[in-house]
């Protein structure tokens, strides 16, 4: 497992980390989103064999939290 933190400018609530949690923690690969509202950041630990990070950050984008550059 590997962890990694990104950093979305529309992260503004804890309603938007649910969010985040909602559509990227049921991601086939993804283990665990802890967020951060205060520092709009998640914490994403995930399995490398089976997701890479650019499919993590389309799913937050998709969710409409594009993750900044």
């Amino acid at each position: 497992m590997e962890k990694t933190k990104l950093v979305s400018r529309n992260i503004d609530c804890p309603h938007c980390i649910e969010n985040i949690k909602h559509k990227i923690g049921n991601v086939y690969g993804v283990a665990r989103v802890e967020g951060d509202p205060a520092r709009k950041e998640v914490t994403v630990t995930y399995d490398p064999a089976k997701i890479g990070i650019d499919a993590i950050k389309d799913a937050m984008a998709d969710a409409g939290y594009p993750v900044a550059a």
